[in-house]
């Protein structure tokens, strides 16, 4: 369903908006999902939308800086017309988008403490200019080493390159 909206163009919040009108037909009472999206448009700003899920980190090149991206909203599924709305946020090339799930920051040490935004944040600061894999690498080895695995970890980075001639930022 998210696939086929898109190829219709749709915006972020009516495509959540539909997908939280279908889920309870297709789910158990006590499920639901939760999701971030972010959108580029070819434009100077990315589109993004959470809907129950953490929020997204940008690393800004120019300001050396990073960002959490978050509409607080329900989960998908929860409850009917939840109206769901997304955000904007201006990027450069060099900036470095970071979408997680929860059981990355939540990732638990035998004394129960969470891996955690900070820790999250630091890394992606301090390797921002690497490769993705490397980033990538890092931050998944980190909560390896922080704690147990618990919940599901997925981790995806995006970066905005320089653009070529008179197009906007490429994406990697």
């Amino acid at each position: 369903m998210v696939r086929y909206g898109l190829q219709l163009g749709q915006a972020l919040p009516v495509l959540l908006d539909g997908l939280n009108r279908v889920l309870p037909a297709v789910k158990e009472p006590g499920m639901y999902a939760t999701l971030a999206g972010l959108r580029f448009d070819g434009s100077d700003e990315a589109e993004y939308i959470s809907a129950g899920h953490v929020p997204l980190l940008q690393y800004r090149w120019r300001q050396r800086d990073i960002v959490r991206c978050s509409l607080p909203q329900f989960p998908l599924g929860m409850f009917e017309g939840s109206g769901y709305v997304s955000g904007r946020v201006r990027y450069e090339p060099g900036d470095v988008f970071m979408l997680v799930t929860d059981g990355i920051v939540e990732a638990a040490d035998r004394h129960e403490a969470e891996f955690g935004f900070e820790r999250l944040e630091q890394i992606l600061w301090d390797l921002a200019e690497r490769p993705l894999s490397e980033i990538f690498d890092a931050a998944l080895a980190a909560v390896t080493r922080h704690g147990t695995q618990h919940d599901d970890q997925t981790l995806l980075l995006v970066r905005a390159l320089a653009p070529t001639s008179h197009q906007s930022p490429v994406l990697q």
